[in-house]
């Protein structure tokens, strides 16, 4: 049970019992049970359920393997993949009723998100890089960071821009820092690490002078990355499905 941070005390099942708690011999660790005698149910709003079927011994063994699995917290499972797999693994197939895109047409995401809010820009830190090859842009220095805040203003510049990433050096006493824009990709290959005290520190101080770097608390490389909200529409079929289904179920027969 690898879950870090802890997991917080929530009510995730449709009687209300709590399925992650610490563990009564170990303070810290947190695990997660099936002490419920519904079926688990994840992240819906409300559902309409045939509980004599989801309450079935082999639904009910189903859904809390996929509990035990920790897959919901690792892996970002959500209700709309369970949901399915328990239907499709455990239903009659002649009592399944499926809804596609002609009978529910639709998209799912958010519809012209960039033109209402915008497209948001996300940096991801690489601690201990710098890449002194691609330091062909313009740079920043004594940028606030108060509190350890971001360096708001090498992340402007860098939109402006429309740079790949910019690398820093921080003065946390300070609350100031140095960034320098690049126009390529930051990774080990293409970089120096080390931190401070290695081949990154030294790119850093050749540039700015030997004492350049007296006080800095960290150096770093970002990577900046758009995101981007596309909404897909509904294109499941039925009659395929359907098709594909008995297709197989009697594939299952004739093996077995």
């Amino acid at each position: 049970h690898d879950v870090s941070p802890p997991v917080p005390r929530v009510q995730r099942s449709t009687q209300g019992a709590t399925v992650t708690k610490e563990f009564d011999d170990r303070p810290g660790v947190w695990v997660n049970v099936a002490v419920d005698e519904f079926a688990v149910t994840w992240g819906t709003g409300w559902e309409v359920l045939d509980l004599d079927f989801f309450t079935s011994h082999r639904v009910l063994e189903f859904s809390r393997k996929v509990e035990r699995s920790l897959g919901h917290y690792r892996l970002d499972w959500g209700d709309h993949l369970i949901r399915p797999y328990q239907v499709m693994l455990f239903a009659p197939l002649e009592k399944v009723r499926c809804f596609d895109a002609k009978e529910l047409p639709g998209t799912h995401g958010c519809a012209e998100v960039e033109k209402r809010f915008g497209d948001d820009k996300v940096h991801q830190l690489l601690p201990g890089l710098a890449c002194p090859e691609q330091w062909d842009g313009p740079g920043l220095r004594f940028v606030p960071m108060v509190g350890g805040a971001a360096p708001a203003d090498c992340f402007e510049l860098c939109d402006e821009l429309s740079c790949e990433g910019f690398d820093l050096v921080h003065f946390e006493q300070e609350q100031v820092g140095h960034c320098l824009i690049r126009f390529d990709r930051a990774t080990e290959e293409s970089c120096v690490g080390g931190g401070l005290h290695g081949d990154a520190g030294d790119a850093w101080r050749a540039l700015l002078g030997e004492r350049s770097l007296n006080g800095a608390t960290a150096i770093a490389a970002t990577n900046r990355y758009q995101l981007i909200e596309r909404p897909v529409p509904r294109s499941f079929d039925c009659v395929r499905w359907r098709a594909d289904m008995e297709a197989k179920l009697q594939v299952s027969s004739a093996s077995a």
